[in-house]
């Protein structure tokens, strides 16, 4: 595998990031939002999204946490 010290950077914040979400994917991509928002601000640029059909997940992790396992089964 061809590697570079930027992607081990980027591998290295992935399992921080994944760690730091307990290994849960809608943590995971609440804390990415988070890190996405507090990059923007920092450095004054904006990123764009594509757009995508509306779904269930929330990037809010307070709204995450008030989502019990059981709401998601039904």
């Amino acid at each position: 595998m061809i590697t570079s010290p930027i992607l081990e950077d980027k591998w290295k914040v992935q399992k921080l990031l994944s760690e730091q979400a307990g290994h849960d994917p809608s943590r995971y991509i609440a804390l990415l939002h988070k890190k996405a928002v507090e990059t923007q601000e920092r450095y004054g640029i904006r990123f764009r999204y594509a757009e995508a059909e509306a779904t269930t997940m929330s990037l809010d992790p307070i709204a995450e946490e008030l989502t019990s396992a059981s709401d998601l089964k039904e």
